[in-house]
């Protein structure tokens, strides 16, 4: 279970989160996406990616609470939240997500190497299974696990940027445009991981900046504008014209 709240006041009905500022709306369900799908949306600047980097311990958080499975979570960094069981897909894959000069097996091990203090190369065996992983949760398509990761298609890549974590066995999951520069075939493949990660019980909030991709796989929408949670919308409820009209209102809505 992962719920958030604040005590910061409250603009127009909705939640700032600006530096993860949120708080409880009358009438409505604390922040719970076990296994659920839930997905941020909202034009660029809304404030989508600032949210999963104060979730993830990369930025400071100003007001407000998060807690985990009801203990309080407060990640100071990044390699704290990892030992939480947190992952985190950055929008950028070439430049954070991946280390395109080293091997898919290198990368695959990664989140590992990260957790700990001290650099040290994961045993033979332990590789192994976690490429075996990778390659089984993924669909991965690679002709040697020593090959240069920056060898593989865009779809690939961004496979092993988000396998990495499924791999570890992280429980929640912060994806930022997670199928970004990929392609048709590969973004229904992603699609279909993520339904499946979170029918197996993981929490997955997500942040898009498309649309259309929420409308197929969310559970919930949460649309932001000026770093703020404007609208809140079930997939029964979802349209792509309703979610286009919130996220523009919510950018042009008057700021107390």
């Amino acid at each position: 279970m992962v719920e958030q709240a604040g005590t910061g006041p409250r603009r127009h009905g909705a939640r700032s989160v600006g530096a993860v500022r949120a708080e409880r709306i009358p009438g409505r369900q604390p922040f719970r996406p076990v296994r659920r799908d839930r997905r941020s949306c909202g034009l660029e600047g809304a404030g989508r990616s600032e949210l999963l980097e104060s979730l993830f311990g990369e930025r400071p958080v100003s007001a407000g609470t998060v807690s985990v499975r009801g203990e309080s979570f407060e990640p100071k960094n990044a390699r704290a939240a990892i030992d939480a069981g947190v992952a985190y897909l950055p929008p950028d894959r070439k430049g954070r997500g991946l280390v395109l000069s080293m091997s898919i097996r290198g990368n695959a091990s990664m989140v590992g190497t990260l957790a700990r203090k001290r650099w040290m190369r994961p045993a033979v065996g332990r590789e192994q299974d976690l490429i075996g992983k990778l390659v089984t949760q993924t669909r991965l398509r690679m002709k040697s696990p020593r090959a240069p990761v920056g060898t593989l298609s865009g779809g690939n890549q961004q496979k092993v940027s988000l396998g990495k974590w499924l791999a570890d066995d992280k429980h929640i999951l912060l994806l930022d445009e997670p199928t970004r520069g990929v392609d048709v075939g590969a973004k229904m493949e992603i699609h279909a991981l993520l339904r499946e990660v979170a029918d197996a019980g993981a929490a997955v909030l997500v942040s898009s900046s498309e649309n259309e991709e929420l409308l197929g796989v969310c559970d919930r929408i949460l649309v932001m504008a000026r770093r703020r949670v404007v609208a809140e919308v079930s997939a029964g409820e979802a349209t792509l014209g309703l979610v286009t009209r919130l996220s523009r209102e919510g950018a042009h809505e008057p700021v107390d």
